[in-house]
């Protein structure tokens, strides 16, 4: 498809791209079903919006800026997975969504009043990095999740927006089911990435989780490792 997709995108053309399976979670299906390097040739197009939505707010924000759409392809990449619920601010709607980030909530450790890290995150990750937080928050260390659908959106906003997300004095981390390539221009010189930058293996979703380091709390001891 990518042919077609990059040529919508050369002519500006208004269509919308529905993907699914997006990581590799969906081992259990065989090695070979392993997008790990998909998102970032979609995002690499030119005048190409790619959502990895987080949940059906996010969902719902994709659609809403594909039907409003009159120039250049959408793309929408959804997970096979199941997502829980979680608990957003009253600012963190579907116009927020629409910006390309929103800051989920601030997980604070004891005697702090500002967090010491930005974890961003895309798709079924930002609940992972939901719970991990108050892991954190715990060992010391404070945090801010930001749920990050849309990169080329962010990147259209204005300074002010961005550095309001994103406070140009504190640390930041990726946690993406995807290849870490292309994460650095939004972390800085000392960001940290954390991906997947292999295929994975065939296996079911739960374990996949634990051995490549994306359950909740093996995503609070990645971040400490890597920011310690």
């Amino acid at each position: 498809l990518k042919p077609g997709a990059r040529l919508s995108a050369l002519m500006e053309l208004p269509v919308t791209y529905v993907f699914s399976h997006d990581s590799f979670h969906v081992g259990e299906d065989g090695p070979t079903h392993q997008p790990i390097e998909h998102l970032l040739m979609l995002r690499s197009i030119p005048g190409m919006t790619v959502f990895r939505p987080a949940d059906a707010v996010e969902v719902a924000a994709a659609w809403t800026f594909a039907a409003r759409r009159d120039r250049g392809p959408v793309c929408i990449v959804t997970t096979r997975q199941a997502v829980p619920r979680f608990e957003r601010p009253a600012a963190a709607d579907v116009q927020a969504a629409l910006r390309g980030a929103c800051v989920i909530g601030d997980w604070l450790a004891a005697g702090q009043v500002a967090p010491d890290l930005v974890v961003i995150a895309t798709g079924s990750e930002v609940s992972s990095c939901v719970s991990a937080a108050p892991l954190l928050a715990d060992r010391g260390l404070s945090v801010r999740v930001v749920s990050m659908p849309s990169i080329e959106l962010f990147l259209a906003q204005p300074p002010e927006f961005q550095d309001a997300m994103l406070p140009p004095h504190i640390r930041r981390v990726s946690v993406e089911a995807q290849t870490t390539i292309g994460w650095h221009r939004l972390l800085g010189p000392h960001g940290v990435a954390i991906g997947l930058d292999r295929f994975g293996i065939s296996a079911p979703a739960g374990e996949l989780n634990q051995v490549f380091g994306f359950t909740p709390q093996r995503v609070a001891e990645r971040i400490l490792s890597a920011v310690s």
